[in-house]
């Protein structure tokens, strides 16, 4: 062993052949996987800027202390909605809306802390009305996401206390001209 080393060193003196330097296979072999680790990590956020996920939706089997998410019904704007909350009151053509405490315009204000906002039903307004069934124990959930169900209505008639409110439309001060009203009895 020890002379193949002596030949080695005698060959790097004559500059036919230098032995490799344990500093130059390191630099390459860290290179290499600092490569490896920046290539990931810019497909990951490719994909995730994309919007896409990182990890497949599963099937959810629907039982006690399930969670599952929840897609608006196809009815209605794929937008945030305008303003959502729980009914106050309804005065004619017009329901009266809890808001959460933060932003929005002020006016008067709820038990919860928030400001009642003015919704404004037009002949125009798209009125719908929750009826999405509940899945029973047991059933499989595709992707884990359920999509709630959507009626078309006519009327304001049914809601009511208990009342949770989605609502779409345009600004006139503090008081909003629903386009799309969707609605859900608790």
């Amino acid at each position: 062993m020890h002379k193949a080393r002596q030949k080695m060193e005698n060959l790097a003196e004559d500059g036919a052949v230098r032995p490799p330097q344990r500093r130059t296979v390191f630099w390459i072999l860290g290179g290499l996987i600092l490569f490896a680790l920046l290539a990931g990590a810019a497909y990951i956020a490719g994909r995730l800027m994309a919007g896409e996920t990182l990890f497949p939706p599963r099937d959810v089997v629907f039982g006690p202390n399930t969670d599952i998410g929840l897609l608006p019904p196809t009815q209605v704007p794929s937008t945030h909605p305008d303003l959502e909350g729980p009914f106050q009151r309804r005065e004619d053509n017009s329901l009266f809306i809890a808001r959460a405490a933060t932003g929005g315009p002020s006016g008067p204000v709820d038990a919860a802390g928030g400001p009642t906002i003015e919704v404004v039903i037009t002949h125009d307004t798209l009125i719908y009305a929750d009826v999405t069934s509940l899945p029973s124990p047991g059933d499989v959930i595709e992707g884990g996401m359920l999509r709630l169900q959507a009626k078309q209505v006519d009327t304001i008639e049914e809601i009511g206390d208990g009342t949770i409110l989605m609502v779409w439309g345009e600004w006139q001060g503090d008081r909003l001209i629903a386009t799309v009203l969707y609605y859900d009895q608790l």
